[in-house]
């Protein structure tokens, strides 16, 4: 699990100014679950609404949350990570990003169930560079169309070896082993 923030619960460019400034998509990062769902559900449906008149696909990283502890915690179970699925499809948007639930069958009915792509995030910080490749050619195995990884990758000593292992298997279907053996030793993968 990941510690969730939820004190930023604000736009921070509207799609006329990310298209002025170049933009090929407007990127919303939800929250679902919880005391704040309705209002980030209105937050992407208005965006979706505001986008489409210039036009812009929109991108939801939907992020299901648990508040039941202390601390807010992202989930990454298969029942949540559907619902988080289900909420950006009827909400609209052209691409949805969440987190891999660790369960190929189940995302795989996932994903199949999605009439616009699916993406998977990152996910939480992994203890090897093999566990994350590994979670992400399961979720392209399972359907998904890519996948947006962050602090799996800026958490190493060679961040461009790394990357290079994330593309081979993004892109060029490589198992999460020949991608390993491509990066050089000592990279802190």
């Amino acid at each position: 699990m990941l510690d969730a923030d939820d004190r930023v619960r604000e736009l921070i460019a509207t799609p006329e100014e990310a298209a002025r400034l170049g933009a090929d998509a407007l990127a919303v990062a939800i929250g679902v679950r919880g005391p704040y769902e309705g209002n980030y559900l209105r937050w992407l449906s208005d965006s979706v609404a505001a986008a489409a008149k210039v036009e812009m696909p929109v991108v939801a990283h939907i992020y299901p949350r648990d508040y039941s502890g202390e601390v807010p915690v992202i989930r990454f179970v298969p029942d949540e990570i559907a619902w988080a699925v289900r909420c950006g499809v009827e909400t609209g948007v052209d691409v949805i990003k969440v987190g891999y639930p660790g369960d190929l069958a189940a995302f795989t009915e996932i994903v199949a169930s999605a009439p616009v792509p699916v993406v998977v995030a990152g996910g939480p910080r992994t203890e090897s560079i093999n566990e994350g490749l590994t979670f992400t050619a399961d979720a392209l195995r399972a359907g998904a169309v890519g996948a947006v990884v962050g602090r799996n990758i800026w958490g190493v000593d060679d961040i461009e070896s790394v990357a290079a292992a994330y593309r081979a298997v993004i892109h060029d279907s490589v198992t999460p082993e020949q991608a390993l053996a491509s990066v050089e030793p000592g990279d802190g993968a």
